[in-house]
């Protein structure tokens, strides 16, 4: 008996131990709702991915064909499938095409192709597959960027998640909660910007309107090419059109090729943007300068010019970004470029602002709220169950710290709802103590000796008390499951709550009746039954 005991008591108090160190190195964070801060929600337009996928695949087909020496094609790129029209009067260029698709291009499909006017028009379009895990890949990307920039800004404990919830016309949810953030404007800025940054070989001159610069091409946009304004803010903060610039749609290099990105200066000391490029995208850079010296280079951001430089040496892997910043733009624009660009621009749905003098009034009337509840069930416990409402009282207690420290281990954070769980949880654990109690005074009343009463009250209480909270468990992981921000926050501390509640109260209740009886024998007397229940 005295081993049994001990192994009990030492299981309980490793338990406890591992608790309370938790929240003493981990300690206990707090949630939006708690601490104040901002909330973003936002949706990730995963077509727009797809479709600069689809123009990649496109370019790529191009290529493949022109290593084939077939020149009798056209393609085009839709938003999800691309369109290659090849004459009909070699059909071993046909054959070539078909076998590069296959080949090459196993992320699509097509039918027969379609003839008309002495040529073959084939339909490339996405498999479902295929689609799928592109647009998957690209709200992973779009969080994981969002995180890299939220770690960049200084954001403490941001939670980031993703509503899996998607649709083909709105795209997939990010919810993003920012607490203790003051300037929740420049966080927005930061976190919708797409950041794409291409360098792009300059066509002819700039100009100060889009038809100036077409004029230079008899007033058409020459094949493959894209005319992108030049944008400055003014004085007053408006957005002014400087000049245009036609550009070769096909980069040299883009942000991916990015190793490092930082605040510098240009050669007059004006705040600039110093760039360290990876040794691929570095070969690249090096290979076009040399070649191309004395041609203009135009660096885009997300389809706007912010330099355009005239090349005057050869670059390899080094560089600066110069566009008339401000120090405070220059060194965002790094931060950016750092966490990598968005494959798709997310669009804001809104946004829920708590101040910290709100989220600290929510936590102390939270507070409130559970030392209220557990002074009241206290009082209860001990004027109806008497000595062994004090056994209900200690694992009650028990309880509170384990559900604490499970939440410091996995840092997780205590919202309001959270609270509202835990005083859930406090009940929950009275009521298995209750049901407990109840049927160990039914075993007394049938003549049984107290030790006997406390084993047969535990034993036939057990299925009862299994049952209630494993089913209450299962609607809890349903809710964190499928649930949402509140939701999630209150289910994790009701799961959390209700396996303490059957450790504290099947456990350790019943390792403090042995123990009671251990130490004073005399407890176990018929007499002392209405004193100890």
């Amino acid at each position: 008996m005295r081993k049994r005991i001990l192994v009990r008591m030492i299981i309980i108090v490793i338990v406890i131990a591992v608790a309370l160190l938790s929240i003493e190195e981990q300690g206990i964070k707090l949630a939006l709702d708690l601490q104040g801060g901002v909330m973003f929600v936002l949706r990730v337009q995963t077509m727009e991915a797809v479709k600069a996928e689809t123009s990649q695949y496109s370019g790529y087909l191009k290529n493949e064909l022109e290593d084939e020496g077939i020149t009798d094609y056209a393609v085009t790129a839709g938003d999800d499938n691309i369109e290659v029209r090849i004459g009909a009067a070699n059909p071993a260029h046909r054959e070539a095409l078909e076998t590069i698709i296959d080949d090459k291009f196993e992320q699509f499909d097509y039918l027969d192709p379609k003839r008309r006017s002495g040529e073959y028009i084939y339909n490339l379009t996405w498999k479902e597959k295929h689609l799928k895990e592109l647009k998957q890949a690209t709200v992973r990307q779009v969080e994981n960027s969002l995180r890299n920039r939220i770690d960049a800004i200084g954001v403490e404990e941001p939670n980031i998640t993703t509503q899996r919830e998607t649709t083909e016309e709105t795209g997939e949810r990010i919810i993003v909660q920012l607490p203790g953030l003051d300037d929740t404007q420049w966080a927005k800025e930061v976190l919708k910007r797409q950041a794409y940054l291409e360098w792009l070989p300059g066509v002819g001159e700039p100009a100060a309107t889009k038809e100036g610069v077409l004029e230079q091409f008899g007033g058409k946009q020459p094949e493959g090419t894209l005319v992108l304004p030049q944008v400055e803010e003014t004085e007053s903060g408006e957005q002014k059109t400087v000049a245009w610039f036609c550009v070769k749609e096909e980069p040299i290099v883009t942000g991916g090729g990015l190793k490092y990105a930082r605040l510098g200066q240009d050669g007059t000391g004006s705040p600039a943007v110093s760039f360290y490029l990876k040794a691929n995208a570095a070969d690249r850079f090096w290979e076009y300068t040399g070649a191309h010296k004395d041609e203009r280079l135009v660096i885009v951001l997300d389809k706007k010019v912010i330099s355009a430089p005239v090349i005057r040496a050869q670059i390899s892997d080094t560089g600066i970004i110069e566009g008339n910043f401000t120090r405070k733009e220059a060194d965002t624009l790094a931060l950016l470029l750092r966490s990598g660009s968005l494959p798709a621009k997310p669009v804001f749905l809104h946004e829920t602002r708590v101040g910290p003098t709100l989220g600290a009034d929510s936590k102390e009337k939270g507070i409130r709220a559970v030392i209220i509840g557990l002074i009241f069930v206290m009082i209860f416990m001990l004027l109806y169950y008497k000595v062994a409402g004090l056994n209900s009282i200690t694992a009650l207690i028990m309880n509170i710290v384990l559900i604490l420290g499970a939440l410091a281990m996995l840092n997780a954070k205590l919202s309001l709802p959270g609270i509202a769980g835990l005083i859930l949880t406090i009940g929950m654990a009275v009521d298995a103590n209750v049901l407990i109690f109840e049927r160990i005074r039914e075993e007394l009343d049938t003549g049984k000796t107290i030790r006997s009463a406390v084993n047969g009250g535990f034993g036939k209480a057990l299925l009862t008390v299994l049952d209630a909270n494993i089913t209450t468990l299962i609607a809890a992981i349903f809710l964190f499951n499928f649930g949402t921000g509140p939701i999630k926050g209150f289910a994790i501390v009701l799961i959390i709550g209700i396996i303490a509640s059957l450790f504290t109260a099947i456990f350790v209740s019943r390792t403090l009746f042995l123990l009671l009886f251990k130490i004073f024998p005399f407890a176990e007397k018929k007499e002392f039954s209405k004193a100890l229940i």
